[in-house]
């Protein structure tokens, strides 16, 4: 996508994170600073990880490919170390996403998919 947007190269990008029920299985893919979580009847349990700079792995994985992370953001700017667009800065995200697999169970009771502005508030 980005190779045919040619000359115009848009700034930003965008985060993404979905969830997909096959059999008794959940997948979540996460790509961003995005959280799922399942609410269990006495608890909760996380499903995705924050892809920011508080996550350490993270901001090693940007550091060891030459960026610098100054005040919780990809070069004083960016806060995710993972994204889809932000052509400026893709040579040193990771652009992979994160995959969890949850065995459904019965004391499932309903999951949240929320972005980095339904958990910051």
């Amino acid at each position: 996508m980005i190779a045919s947007l040619g000359e115009w190269k848009p700034r930003g990008g965008s985060t993404a994170l979905c969830g997909v029920i096959y059999g008794e299985s959940l997948y979540v893919a996460n790509l961003g600073d995005s959280r799922a979580v399942m609410f269990q009847s006495e608890s909760f349990k996380a499903l995705s990880n924050l892809h920011d700079f508080t996550n350490e792995n993270e901001r090693l994985y940007v550091e060891n490919k030459g960026g610098v992370v100054l005040n919780n953001r990809l070069e004083a700017g960016l806060p995710v170390s993972r994204s889809i667009g932000d052509i400026r800065y893709k040579h040193l995200m990771n652009k992979e996403p994160e995959i969890v697999v949850h065995q459904i169970q019965e004391n499932d009771e309903f999951l949240i998919l929320g972005t980095d502005g339904y958990w910051n508030v």
